[in-house]
């Protein structure tokens, strides 16, 4: 590898390994990537043990996933001690990531992006990835690292290792002429060979080693929605102790904290796509009162989404489509969310009160936001696979079943054909498309451009109503946000 491909502060740390530890030279948003390279179980638990051995030394560190999963956001929210949040270089521009990154990490000591998906993955078509030009893939955490500058650490899976291994680093390295990756974290079943294979690497790279972790990769525990069972919980708590005292023997804490430190400073450029839903919102002190489904069936949520109703004026009142009879009294919208519904539609169905009066509130005129399981729940009924019909809410006017095919979640952008409570006409919503399920008749009220299909008819929607099987990140629609936080304020609701 040529050496002016590594990058500056790999140079800064060879020359002065302490400086990083002044405090006048700490960047205003100190962070760092971690970045998988065929090791996602290993990312994961680097991860967890570094939150939580930071926030055991009282460094506030703020998790970020990068990518449109939801996976493990709440296992990030449990080891740090804090909210995590998600950042996507296929739904924001560069002046959009910063202003996140900075907006959340105000007056905390770290960022940690936590990049669980191959470094050069996205979720486009691997057509629409490829370029001749050797660009990097718009929407991989490659992509979000360029455009946020943040230094990566890879972590390599070098089980097995042998000279022939070095190849792989090579290639990756040397594979979109990547400017981030500063350093690796080597992992494998055998501490020996990985300390041996770390001294190749950096004579033959240049580019530092800040650990060798041995261990084998596995999950890391129960998910950890909102209550965790005390066994689930004392199962995980043990499990994220071993985990950092595996991290701490393993890795350089103290160098990774001084690479994170020498990050270049953000852009300080306001988003005019959030400035301009401002201006739609009128600066205004309204509230509203959001209902916001929350249960086991429905508990898929970006935290970014819940803060920027709340900035728009949103009072969020949880409530349990699976036990709640009813809505919470006054509400003025609905917002429901993805989730595991499959294993809950019986119990949901059941509920017959609250799927009465959400059709009634729909029918009068309630705003209702619905993406992936919230759509279906939307629905006439759904078809189970043994053929068993399980009536739903009935607002929209299909029929949904599991789609029996190999499930596909991949970016796309959405046109609109007419106005309706996300937008005006030809308005354009970048997504993650799901065909999870199979909904018949399909929605027709947006065109969606997809590999495969050519052109096809996507979401239900109407002045008061969207609901789409695809899920929605809203710093990519804030003046959409907007429009559908208006309606909440100005719609003249009878009490329920």
């Amino acid at each position: 590898m040529a050496k002016e491909k590594v990058p500056y502060y790999v140079h800064a740390i060879k020359q002065d390994n302490d400086l990083g530890e002044n405090i006048d030279s700490y960047a205003a948003v100190p962070r760092i990537m971690l970045a998988s390279l065929d090791t996602k179980e290993f990312v994961n638990k680097i991860a967890l043990g570094l939150l939580n051995i930071w926030n055991s030394k009282d460094i506030s560190t703020v998790p970020f996933s990068v990518g449109p999963s939801y996976e493990n956001l709440d296992k990030y929210r449990a080891a740090s001690g804090r909210r995590t949040y998600t950042l996507d270089s296929f739904y924001q521009d560069e002046s959009e990531l910063a202003y996140l990154l900075t907006h959340y990490t105000e007056s905390q000591d770290l960022a940690l992006l936590i990049a669980d998906r191959n470094y050069y993955d996205t979720c486009l078509p691997y057509s629409n990835s490829w370029t001749e030009q050797g660009e990097i893939p718009h929407g991989s955490p490659a992509d979000l690292a360029e455009k946020t500058n943040t230094p990566v650490l890879l972590v390599v899976n070098l089980s097995n290792f042998s000279f022939t291994s070095l190849s792989k680093i090579s290639g990756i390295l040397d594979f979109r002429n990547d400017q981030q990756i500063a350093g690796f974290i080597l992992v494998g079943d055998n501490k020996h060979d990985l300390e041996e294979a770390a001294d190749l690497v950096e004579s033959e790279f240049g580019i530092p080693v800040f650990g060798c972790f041995a261990d084998k990769p596995s999950n890391e525990g129960p998910s950890l929605y909102r209550v965790i069972p005390q066994l689930a919980k004392d199962t995980w708590e043990k499990n994220l102790e071993d985990v950092s005292q595996a991290v701490m023997e393993s890795l350089d804490i103290n160098k990774i904290l001084r690479l994170a430190r020498r990050a270049q400073d953000l852009g300080d450029e306001f988003p005019q796509d959030l400035f301009q839903a401002q201006k739609l919102i009128g600066f205004s002190n309204e509230k509203f009162n959001l209902a916001v489904a929350r249960d086991q069936a429905f508990n898929e949520y970006y935290q970014e989404n819940i803060d920027i109703l709340e900035e728009m004026g949103a009072n969020i009142i949880y409530f349990s489509p699976l036990i709640d009879p009813i809505l919470p009294s006054k509400v003025d919208g609905i917002y429901l969310g993805s989730g595991n519904i499959q294993e809950y539609i019986g119990q949901l169905s059941k509920n017959e009160s609250l799927r009465s009066q959400i059709r009634r509130l729909a029918g009068q005129g309630m705003p209702i936001l619905a993406e992936g399981a919230g759509a279906i729940y939307l629905a006439e009924s759904y078809v189970s696979r043994q053929g068993a019909v399980w009536p739903l809410v009935g607002v929209l006017p299909t029929q949904a079943s599991i789609n029996e095919s190999k499930t596909k979640r991949f970016y796309a952008k959405l046109n609109s054909r007419r106005e309706d409570l996300l937008g005006k006409s030809n308005n354009t919503i970048r997504c993650l498309m799901s065909n999870e399920y199979t909904l018949d008749p399909e929605g027709a009220s947006y065109r969606a451009l997809i590999k495969g299909e050519g052109h096809s008819m996507k979401v239900f929607s109407t002045s008061t109503i969207w609901a789409s099987q695809a899920r929605l990140h809203f710093y990519a629609l804030p003046s959409g946000i907007a429009k559908f936080a208006l309606t909440c304020m100005r719609k003249d609701i009878m009490d329920q």
